[in-house]
């Protein structure tokens, strides 16, 4: 299992005592952890390359600059699907928070425990957000997370599988295989040649999906209304209520 983790806090006594939490979570559940370290919201934003980058953020709120509220906001934008743990001095900003969709509200000074229980519910909770598929590329096996999937393009027998870090994973493997593996309601086949992860689409134009950085997925003039009309109720399914 792995978990990629990020830590925004402005203090950075504060930062090191949540990492060295972090890693003894990970080392206790023998769990592979990649923890990233911000010291303000403009630097984790200067960090952010697309959704599905961090599985869990822990966000201090007051921070100078812009705060952690502000930050949510903006991380929001980009990627709806990560956890999101506010750790502050104040619960001051409780149904901001929620509004957020955070997953726990964590108020200073905290113990291992604290944090051992929020990842714990993280983990429970967005399983499925963090399912990872194991494909075989250049006779390599390479395991990627479904979220972090913008993408899969066939090409004659390959298939180009876009990540949102810009990687692109080519396999000798078809559509329909990909797409009975992946087994996700989050990814739609909007063209005989196309999977695109709903997740990743920002807007719809009259032939395309139009993803992060203009990219476009094209919709297949056969099956254009029920892929707009599947894509209207996923959003409609993940709006926050």
């Amino acid at each position: 299992m792995h978990l990629n983790v990020m830590i925004c806090d402005d203090l950075p006594e504060e930062r090191n005592t949540l990492a060295r939490l972090v890693r003894h979570y990970a080392a206790s559940r023998q769990i592979q952890l990649q923890l990233d370290t911000a010291d303000s919201g403009l630097h984790l934003m200067s960090q952010l390359r697309g959704p599905g980058q961090w599985d869990v953020v822990f966000l201090d709120i007051y921070m100078e600059g812009m705060n952690g509220i502000e930050t949510g906001h903006r991380l929001r934008q980009v990627d709806s699907q990560c956890a999101l743990i506010f750790a502050t001095n104040s619960q001051e900003h409780g149904v901001e928070s929620y509004e957020l969709r955070a997953a726990d509200y964590l108020v200073k000074p905290f113990a291992q425990q604290e944090v051992d229980n929020a990842l714990d519910w993280c983990m429970e909770e967005q399983r499925e957000n963090w399912r990872t598929l194991t494909l075989l590329s250049e006779w390599e096996p390479v395991e990627v997370r479904l979220r972090q999937i913008d993408y899969i393009e066939i090409k004659g027998h390959t298939a180009h599988i876009h990540m949102n870090s810009g990687r692109v994973i080519q396999v000798r493997k078809g559509l329909d295989a990909l797409e009975a593996e992946i087994d996700s309601g989050d990814f739609l086949r909007c063209h005989r040649s196309f999977l695109v992860n709903m997740a990743s689409i920002q807007r719809v134009d009259r032939t395309d999906f139009v993803l992060a950085g203009d990219v476009r997925v094209p919709i297949g003039s056969q099956n254009g209304a029920r892929a707009r009309q599947c894509f209207t109720q996923w959003v409609m399914d993940h709006t926050w209520r």
